[in-house]
C-alpha cells in the first residue's frame, strides 16, 4: 500500500512540474510571438497617444484581445497571479486610451513589464538565447511584411493603422535582434507615415533576406529542418479541423504555428516552386484576416486554407534529394582536380632534379587557397547586396548556375583533352619547362595558383 501511496504523489509531483516547466521549443515561440505582437501594439498606441491621436491610439489598445487567448492559457498554467494581473494591465491600456488619459504611458509600462514577464515564465531560459529571439524576430517580420502590404497600395497609403503595425512589428524584432539591416530599418523610419512610401514588394524583398539571415540560428529553436514542409501540413490540417468545428480562435491559433513553420522554409519553397510561394503568401494572409474578423468569415478561411495544402502538398510529396553527400561530391571533384595540377608539378619537378624549388608550388597553391576563400566572401556580399536591393532571387541563381555550368562544361573538355598519359606529360612539361627556362620560381608558383584558384572559383559559384 505504501508503494502504492508513494507511486500516486510521485505521480502529482510530476504533473505539477509538467505544468510549471516552460513550453516546448515550438510552442513557445509561437506563444511568444502573440506577446511580442501585443507589446507591439502597445508600444503604437502610447506612441499615438503622446501624439494626440487618440483614435489610432484606441484601435491598438484593442488589438491584444485577438492574442490573449493562447497566452492566457499558457500563462495560467504556470502563474495564475501573473496571468491576472497581465489580464488587468491590459484592461487599463484600453480604458485609458478610450478616456483620453494621459496616464495611458503609466498603463503601457506596467502591461509591457507584465508581458516582459510572461514571456520568462512561458519559455524559460530559452527566452534570452540567440535561436530564440532570432525565431521571434522573423515572425514578427512575417507579420510586418503582410500588414505593410495592407496598408500601401501604388505608393499611396489606404490603411493608417496597418502601416503602424508594420512599424511596431519591426521595431520589436529590432529590439530582439538589433543587428537586423538598417536598410530595413530605415524603411519604415517612423509611427507616423510619409510619402514617399517604400514599395510592398521592395520591402518584402528586404525582410525576405533578413529572414534569410536568420534562418539558421532560427530554425534551431523551431527544431526544423529548412526543407520540412511537413509541419507546414500538420498546421494547415489543425487549422482546417477547428474550422470544420467553427473554433475560429483555435484555427488561428494554428495559423500561427503555420507562420512559424513558414518562416523556416519559405526559402526552400520559394526555390521549389515560385508560383507557390506566392500563392501561399498570399493565401496566408487572407486566412488570417478572415480569421480575425469580427466575426470569423470562416468560409474564405477555409477557401484559403485548401488552397495552401493543394499548393504545398506537391512540395511535401517529392522532397529534395540533395544532401551532404552531394555537396561533398562537388568539394571532392573540384579538389582532385587542383591535386591532379599540382601532384604533377611536384612530380616534374623532382624528375627534373629541381625538388628544391617545390616550395614555389605550395605557396602558390596556399595562395590559390586564400583567393579562392576571398572569392566565395565576395560572392555571398554580392549575393546578400543583390536581395537586399530587391533583384529577382532566382535569376541571380539561375545565372550564376548557367556561368558555373559553362565552367564545368569546359573544365570537362579540357581535362578530356588531357585524359591521354602522353597529352597531360607534354602539357606539365610545357609549361614547366617555359618557367624553369626563364628560371621564373614565380611562374611556377602562379601555375599552381591558378590550378587551384580556378577550382576554388568553382566550387564557391556551385555552392
Amino acid at each position: 500500500m505504501r508503494r502504492v501511496w508513494a507511486l500516486l504523489v510521485l505521480s502529482a509531483a510530476a504533473l505539477g512540474l509538467a505544468a510549471c516547466a516552460p513550453a516546448t521549443s515550438r510552442d513557445a515561440v509561437n506563444v511568444v510571438v502573440r506577446i511580442e505582437k501585443v507589446r507591439a501594439h502597445l508600444l503604437a498606441a502610447r506612441e499615438d497617444a503622446a501624439a494626440g491621436r487618440w483614435d489610432l491610439a484606441a484601435t491598438h489598445a484593442a488589438h491584444p484581445a485577438e492574442d490573449l487567448q493562447p497566452i492566457d492559457s499558457a500563462l495560467a498554467k504556470r502563474d495564475p497571479q501573473a496571468d491576472a494581473a497581465l489580464r488587468a494591465a491590459l484592461i487599463a491600456v484600453r480604458e485609458a486610451a478610450s478616456a483620453h488619459d494621459p496616464a495611458i504611458a503609466d498603463a503601457v509600462a506596467t502591461a509591457d513589464r507584465a508581458l516582459e514577464s510572461a514571456t520568462r515564465l512561458i519559455a524559460g531560459d530559452a527566452a534570452t538565447s540567440e535561436a530564440f529571439r532570432s525565431a521571434v524576430a522573423s515572425g514578427l517580420l512575417e507579420l510586418s511584411t503582410t500588414e505593410y502590404g495592407e496598408a500601401v497600395s501604388d505608393g499611396r497609403l489606404v490603411a493608417e493603422s496597418e502601416y503602424q503595425d508594420a512599424y511596431a512589428f519591426l521595431t520589436r524584432a529590432r529590439v530582439l535582434v538589433p543587428t537586423i539591416d538598417g536598410d530595413l530599418a530605415a524603411a519604415l523610419p517612423r509611427i507616423a507615415p510619409s510619402a514617399p512610401f517604400v514599395a510592398p514588394e521592395r520591402y518584402e524583398a528586404l525582410v525576405d533576406a533578413e529572414k534569410d539571415a536568420l534562418a539558421d540560428s532560427s530554425a534551431a529553436a523551431y527544431g526544423t529542418a529548412k526543407d520540412d514542409t511537413g509541419a507546414l501540413i500538420a498546421a494547415l490540417d489543425t487549422s482546417s479541423a477547428a474550422i470544420d468545428r467553427r473554433d475560429a480562435a483555435a484555427a488561428a491559433d494554428a495559423m500561427t504555428s503555420f507562420r512559424g513553420e513558414w518562416t523556416q522554409v519559405e526559402a526552400f519553397v520559394k526555390a521549389r516552386s515560385p508560383d507557390a510561394y506566392e500563392h501561399v503568401e498570399n493565401d496566408m494572409a487572407s486566412a488570417t484576416a478572415a480569421l480575425a474578423a469580427h466575426p470569423a468569415d470562416l468560409a474564405a478561411a477555409r477557401d484559403a486554407v485548401t488552397d495552401m495544402r493543394t499548393e504545398l502538398s506537391p512540395i511535401v510529396a517529392a522532397p529534395a534529394t540533395y544532401g551532404i553527400f552531394d555537396a561533398a561530391i562537388i568539394l571532392l571533384r573540384e579538389g582532385l582536380e587542383a591535386l591532379l595540377i599540382v601532384a604533377a608539378l611536384l612530380a616534374f619537378l623532382t624528375k627534373t632534379g629541381n625538388a628544391s624549388k617545390r616550395g614555389w608550388i605550395a605557396v602558390g597553391g596556399g595562395t590559390g587557397i586564400v583567393a579562392s576563400i576571398a572569392i566565395a566572401i565576395a560572392i555571398t556580399i554580392a549575393f546578400s547586396a543583390s536581395e537586399s536591393a530587391g533583384a529577382d532571387r532566382e535569376l541571380l541563381e539561375g545565372a550564376t548556375g548557367l556561368f558555373a555550368a559553362a565552367m564545368l562544361v569546359y573544365m570537362s573538355v579540357w581535362l578530356h583533352a588531357k585524359s591521354n598519359l602522353a597529352s597531360w606529360n607534354r602539357y606539365i612539361k610545357e609549361k614547366s619547362d617555359a618557367a624553369l627556362a626563364r628560371n621564373s620560381l614565380f611562374g611556377l608558383a602562379t601555375i599552381a595558383f591558378l590550378a587551384v584558384f580556378r577550382e576554388g572559383a568553382e566550387t564557391a559559384l556551385f555552392y
